[in-house]
């Protein structure tokens, strides 16, 4: 996570108006973020066993769907 790289597709400044790229470059910024932060939040469950119900039920959701069950 310390370096950031992205690709923007071919056709996509033809496509999009500014506003609407920076808009749609902040939502993929800010779900990566969740993401990021969700991971982070299930791997301190899985290392010190935090006893949140809520936060071992998802991450053993996304583990389970991660393996294809």
């Amino acid at each position: 996570m310390r370096n950031w790289q992205c690709r923007i597709a071919p056709g996509t400044r033809a496509y999009l108006s500014e506003a609407e790229f920076v808009a749609e470059t902040e939502a993929a910024i800010q779900n990566l973020l969740s993401d990021y932060r969700r991971e982070i939040l299930f791997l301190k469950d899985r290392c010190y066993d935090l006893e949140i119900a809520i936060v071992r039920e998802a991450r053993l959701r996304a583990e389970a769907e991660r393996a294809g069950r």
